[in-house]
């Protein structure tokens, strides 16, 4: 067996694309080694700030023989025909072979060809990939025409195993050739070394201060986390996506403790947590005993000599800095709202332009007060001063100081702002989370005031910009229109509130197409609801009652009957259901007809007939009292029990007998079964 091992070493990945870059890689090589036939055991990628590394383990030494068929002309053809065809497969003709085909003989010819040497194949690969690699942008560097995602400096790819020893593959990147060498640190140990296998590069990168393995260095950031906090009082708040990008900034983990400065320490912790994690990277670190952040956690990517002491002090340096700007907006903001009030804040609005052809953030704020004023009158019953308030300040943070310098801030600081300005609890944390949920683990407003004004502002989102055409397409969606749609979802399934779709849009004055609008909400409710286990067919078998229910007792129905549809009740059901409207949509296809009549107890039917007729009159009557009571899981259990009476209909009854009447009579039974179907879900769409 043969191993292989890739790196492509560039200049430094940016750290949202190492991910995107290791799947590409293994993906690519895992087709094309499967379209070849070529087995290996394992095939693992990995990461760091300047290489992408790819190791196949388990390589069979060469691709399998394929045999391969090829047509000719017929038999009896002209002569030059058959020359050429013998000419450009390079045989003769005692290899043919005469095979016939819808009655006319042809000439055949049998070829096997030689798998190719793993090697030969890995080269091959090698060279189209570094052609073919699809980063999200890439770059030219020089007078080259090669493009990658930064400068790539070399090529490491070797094949080894205990018979064969080492090889280097015949790769080429422009004027970069493949080879068995490497480097190091880039700044601590960036001398070049010759790489044996897979073992002898991860043994020689980490005496070189590398770890390449990006779920190793993850482990050891958190680890060592773990060990400067360990025995004090001190916790790490999490932050899952700072950690991955921190993992993938370094190549040498060394993970530092660092004091905040005690001027900064009133600071809000939102505003703490923002500066050292967006500018600097930092985790903040908080007092167990006073919740507050006093201190931070820095990766390095270097051990040094002092223990990290420069270093930490440096970072303070720039944190001290950072620190201070954010204290004097913030200090600026506060002195304005204690002289003018936070309303003042709001008349700004005015100069701020929210998008061409909707106007400024002020005219926007005056049509989420009246979305606001109406989606109270329909649903609640909270005060309309309160409507009005949280309406006029919710957007007045985006002109303050400390916003414009950290837009990550918005809202948050608004409910800052609300308090210092004396209003009611109620009104600040509406600023706080009218713009929630901002991604799918994100909560959701509970508080009827931040109900209220989260869904004004998500209407009057889609709203707008359907008003102006500007509509999601493709993957685009560049002002969160598919997450203001789902965010709706949420608030109103999560508050369990009931109004129907058809109501949602009509809050809003403004003139747009509602149909397309309830469309493109739908397919995210869809969407959503994959996303969390429930089938888009069962979401369709229930759409049809989508305008007969609010929202949420939609989504009721839907979860209840994905539900059932994977117990055993649920699979009887579908059997019977299956059986019975394939038969039904076959003869009213061949008949034109929709048998859709009540059946007759006539006077010559079946024993079978009669029961089976009788029995769907109870099951009627039976959803009918189910349905009035909300009884929907009931309902599919009623029907479900139908299977064992409609199986021994079809057992002992000929559907399509010679007597006119009573085949007629037995598909209107069917339709009968149909039409009881129907009123639970529509079972065509699960067929």
């Amino acid at each position: 067996m043969n191993n292989f091992l890739l790196e492509l070493l560039s200049e430094e990945i940016p750290s949202s694309d190492q991910a995107y870059g290791r799947n590409f890689l293994e993906n690519y090589f895992r087709q094309k080694l499967n379209n070849v036939k070529l087995s290996y055991t394992e095939i693992s990628t990995y990461s760091s700030p300047t290489r992408l590394v790819l190791h196949i383990g388990g390589l069979e030494e060469q691709a399998p023989s394929v045999r391969k068929e090829k047509r000719g002309p017929r038999e009896g053809c002209d002569q030059k025909a058959l020359e050429g065809f013998l000419a450009s497969n390079k045989a003769s003709k005692d290899e043919l072979k005469i095979e016939k085909i819808n009655g006319k003989n042809y000439y055949f010819l049998y070829q096997e060809e030689e798998g190719r040497k793993s090697l030969l194949i890995l080269s091959q690969i090698l060279n189209s990939i570094l052609h073919e690699f699809r980063w999200k942008k890439s770059m030219r560097w020089g007078t080259t025409k090669f493009k990658w995602i930064r400068p790539l400096k070399s090529i490491l790819a070797i094949e080894y195993s205990k018979n064969t020893g080492k090889r280097i593959l015949k790769a080429q990147a422009d004027n970069i050739l493949a080879s068995d060498k490497t480097q190091g640190h880039k700044f601590v140990s960036p001398k070049i070394f010759q790489v044996l296998s897979f073992d002898d590069y991860r043994q020689k990168l980490a005496l070189n201060f590398v770890e390449f393995n990006h779920r190793h260095r993850e482990k050891k950031i958190c680890d060592q986390i773990a060990k400067l906090i360990e025995n004090q009082e001190l916790d790490v708040v999490k932050d899952e996506k700072l950690l991955a990008e921190v993992t993938a900034l370094v190549d040498w983990p060394i993970a530092l403790m660092g004091n905040i400065d005690k001027q900064f320490l009133d600071l809000p912790p939102e505003i703490l947590k923002t500066v050292m994690r967006t500018q600097q990277k930092y985790f903040s670190v908080i007092n167990k005993n006073s919740k507050k952040i006093t201190k931070y956690i820095t990766v390095s990517n270097i051990e040094s000599s002092d223990g990290g002491k420069q270093i930490l002090s440096g970072n303070n340096r720039v944190l001290d800095s950072r620190l201070s700007d954010a204290k004097f907006f913030w200090a600026l903001d506060r002195a304005r709202i204690e002289k003018y009030g936070f309303e003042s804040f709001a008349k700004d609005l005015e100069s701020v332009t929210f998008f061409r052809g909707l106007g400024s953030q002020s005219v926007r704020v005056a049509r989420l007060k009246k979305v606001a004023h109406a989606i109270n009158k329909c649903m609640f019953s909270v005060s309309d001063m309160d409507i009005e308030l949280a309406s006029s300040v919710c957007k007045a943070d985006l002109v303050s100081s400390t916003v414009k310098e950290f837009p990550e801030l918005q809202g948050l600081l608004g409910n800052y702002f609300s308090n210092f300005s004396g209003f009611s609890k109620a009104v600040g944390l509406a600023c706080r989370e009218h713009y929630a949920p901002l991604g799918p683990s994100d909560k959701v407003p509970t508080s009827p005031l931040s109900v209220i004004i989260s869904l004004a502002d998500k209407i009057d989102l889609l709203s707008s910009f359907w008003s102006i055409d500007e509509k999601p397409t493709g993957s685009k969606d560049p002002f969160g229109l598919r997450r203001a749609a789902i965010g709706i979802f949420r608030v109103i399934v999560e508050n369990q509130i009931d109004i129907k779709l058809s109501e949602l849009f009509q809050f809003s004055e403004l003139k747009f197409d509602r149909q397309s609008i309830m469309h493109f909400f739908v397919n995210r409710m869809r969407v959503y609801l994959k996303d969390i286990g429930i089938e888009s067919d069962a979401f369709d078998a229930c759409a049809r009652s989508l305008e007969d229910f609010g929202i949420f007792s939609f989504v009721n129905r839907v979860t209840i009957f994905s539900s059932f549809l994977d117990s055993p009740e649920g699979q009887r059901l579908l059997n019977l259901s299956k059986r019975a409207l394939s038969i039904l949509s076959a003869e009213e296809k061949r008949d034109g007809v929709e048998y859709s009549l009540r059946p007759e107890k006539l006077d010559y039917l079946c024993t079978e007939e009669v029961e089976l007729i009788d029995a769907l009159e109870r099951a009627n009557e039976k959803l009918t009292e189910k349905l009035i009571h909300n009884g929907y899981s009931d309902c599919l259990l009623v029907l479900s029990e139908l299977d064992l009476i409609v199986e021994k209909f079809f057992t002992h009854i000929q559907i399509n007998c010679d007597n006119n009447i009573l085949r007629r009579n037995r598909l209107c039974t069917l339709g009968f079964l149909r039409e009881l179907l129907d009123r639970v879900a529509d079972f065509r769409i699960l067929e």
